[in-house]
């Protein structure tokens, strides 16, 4: 299949997007090197033996590496676990995705006593507010 004549150089790039077949195609390669006593080096691992070459199975290897972390990456946050919240298959493209999702705090604006303070606007803060005495109330740190 892979390993025929009739198998275009295109054809066997985009199967070595699977590490299996990328690791067989350069095991042929070196093999090939090898068997015939000429041997594999930084000058022979560019040439090409049945439409492929060993340093393109060297590339399409590290290629496959960074492409299935990502994916296992993004599939650990997109398929629900008993562990944490599960996101949706479109999160990557969100622009809430990459800033933070809480609600803006400042310490430009004055209260109505005066004094400057957090501008709150989570559901904790208020609550926080309303049942502590007020000289107890610690304002949480801007994180944003």
């Amino acid at each position: 299949m892979i390993l025929g004549d009739g198998v275009t150089r295109a054809q066997k790039v985009l199967a070595s997007l699977l590490p299996q077949v990328a690791l067989l195609q350069g095991s042929v390669s070196f093999a090939n090197y090898e068997g015939t006593g000429v041997g594999l080096n930084y000058s022979t691992a560019g040439v090409l033996y049945q439409d492929y070459s060993f340093d393109t199975a060297l590339w399409m290897l590290a290629f496959d590496f960074f492409l299935f972390s990502f994916l296992g990456l993004y599939m650990d946050k997109v398929i629900p676990s008993d562990f944490g919240q599960r996101l949706g298959p479109c999160f990557l493209c969100t622009p809430s995705y990459y800033r933070c999702c809480r609600p803006s705090r400042r310490r430009d604006q004055v209260n109505a006593e005066g004094s400057e303070a957090l501008v709150t606007g989570g559901i904790d803060d208020q609550f926080e507010i309303e049942q502590m005495p007020r000289d107890n109330y610690e304002a949480p740190p801007a994180i944003c």
